[in-house]
């Protein structure tokens, strides 16, 4: 059972930027993504144009966050999230450890935030879609207050970090 479904090709309310944020360019932005040696040329969603990306010819310096809207998922028992994600530097595997997407939730209106993980740069999968799943953190209670927040950061000037996303997806598996 599908409890939020979004191929980010209507702005279903996601916020850019967040009082951590150290990013002077390079900082989300929702569009058609142009393609370079580190960004994808196209969004993931076969139908689709549009996925969100850290800014279009400009590299990503420091960190930039991306927080989804308002969740609720009180009726749900322990829901799966998932989500497309591209993540590349342009080539220069490894170059710089501190390039990564951190991926947190909350589940009181982003007061406070659980690390679910944090995604670097592999040279296997650099520059292509890959699909990542999570069962809702145990011992976090679910609410009607959840929040997904994903935060790009290139630590560094060795690389050029390109990230994006799409299709995000919370489900409750079995049907209850």
């Amino acid at each position: 059972v599908s409890l939020f479904d979004d191929d980010i090709e209507q702005d279903q309310g996601w916020t850019v930027g967040s009082s951590t944020d150290t990013a002077l360019s390079g900082v989300w932005e929702r569009g058609d993504p142009p393609g370079s040696a580190a960004e994808p040329s196209e969004d993931h969603t076969p139908t689709g144009t549009n996925c969100w990306f850290t800014e279009a010819g400009a590299h990503l310096t420091g960190k930039t966050t991306l927080t989804s809207p308002l969740l609720d998922l009180s009726a749900s028992a322990r829901p799966i999230v998932r989500f497309w994600y591209w993540l590349s530097d342009g080539g220069n595997f490894f170059q710089d450890a501190q390039n990564h997407l951190t991926v947190s939730i909350s589940n009181d209106n982003g007061l406070t935030w659980q690390k679910v993980t944090k995604i670097k740069v592999n040279q296997i999968a650099a520059g292509d879609w890959i699909r990542y799943s999570f069962p809702y953190p145990e011992g976090l209670a679910v609410s009607n207050a959840v929040r997904l927040r994903l935060e790009a950061e290139d630590g560094g000037p060795a690389s050029e970090l390109e990230v994006a996303v799409d299709d995000v997806l919370v489900l409750q598996p079995w049907g209850g």
